[in-house]
């Protein structure tokens, strides 16, 4: 079985830690926030497991969406590298439009 890798855009990492930073502006607790983290972790993790089960993303032919995620109701945008890298291109929460397309 081929060993995949993760790695996170860069533009997708500043939006992951925005909307850390909103979310904590609305007074969520520190577990709510530790909750959001774990969540998006496990589908990270779930993805690097299998990349190739989850959907592909419309109108796209090479990037894949996880999710949504349990609790949060995330997407987690992904492309596969012919070199084994798995890159999350966004992560889109429910009324954000996601900006994967600039990111490919």
């Amino acid at each position: 079985m081929k060993k995949y890798k993760i790695e996170i855009h860069a533009e997708a990492k500043i939006d992951f830690y925005a909307q850390i930073e909103y979310l904590s502006g609305q007074y969520c607790t520190v577990e709510t926030l530790h909750k959001f983290l774990d969540e998006m972790e496990a589908g990270s993790d779930a993805i690097e497991q299998n990349p190739f089960t989850w959907p592909l993303a419309r109108p796209s032919q090479c990037v894949r969406k996880f999710g949504p995620t349990k609790t949060f109701r995330y997407l987690i945008f992904y492309t596969v590298l012919e070199s084994g890298l798995i890159r999350i291109i966004d992560y889109a929460g429910p009324g954000r439009q996601p900006r994967w397309m600039e990111r490919i």
